[in-house]
């Protein structure tokens, strides 16, 4: 079992190494399987991220979902939590805290409804535990919304075999890779 630090920091400047186009074509084959586990969901509410740097980018993916009437919420983070509202579009975005886009409009607020969270991460284990940067956001976020489903997306380099975790620790129910 691998120090979670060091893992991280090979990790990321590992995908930070990724070029634009492998970033592209490596997105486009997770955003095809995510299109199956979203289709076999009974909600339209979906929780999304916006890609920083290299992470798994999809952005189209979003839109088209957008325009299929799906309800997309994006994370807004506040001191220690992390809060997600109703989007109707991917332009109104601003970056905030990390830099991470986080969208403008914040009238509708996730609250309590059955959800697919498509949760990033620096790097999952075979038993779909996760690490992201080491804040614990969408931890507690999981762990206060039962209700909703994590799904976990990454580059198939970022699966390892074990992952220090603690019971804090909140693991997805699948991860999906290229």
């Amino acid at each position: 079992m691998t120090n979670n630090n060091e893992l991280r920091k090979t990790l990321l400047a590992k995908r930070n190494s990724l070029s634009k186009e492998e970033v592209s074509n490596l997105s486009q084959i997770i955003e095809n399987k995510l299109v199956k586990e979203i289709n076999n969901f009974k909600s339209k509410n979906i929780l999304c991220y916006y890609p920083l740097n290299n992470e798994v980018n999809l952005l189209k993916l979003y839109e088209k979902l957008l325009d299929d009437g799906y309800n997309l919420y994006f994370p807004v983070t506040y001191r220690d939590t992390i809060r997600f509202y109703l989007v109707d579009n991917l332009t109104d975005f601003t970056k905030g805290t990390f830099e991470v886009h986080e969208p403008d409009n914040r009238n509708i607020e996730f609250r309590g409804k059955e959800a697919l969270v498509i949760t990033p991460g620096l790097a999952f284990d075979k038993d779909n535990n996760r690490i992201g940067y080491g804040r614990g956001y969408y931890d507690r976020f999981l762990r206060h919304n039962k209700q909703t489903t994590p799904i976990g997306v990454c580059y198939r380099f970022q699966i390892v075999d074990d992952l220090y975790s603690t019971p804090y620790d909140v693991p997805v129910t699948k991860v999906i890779t290229d």
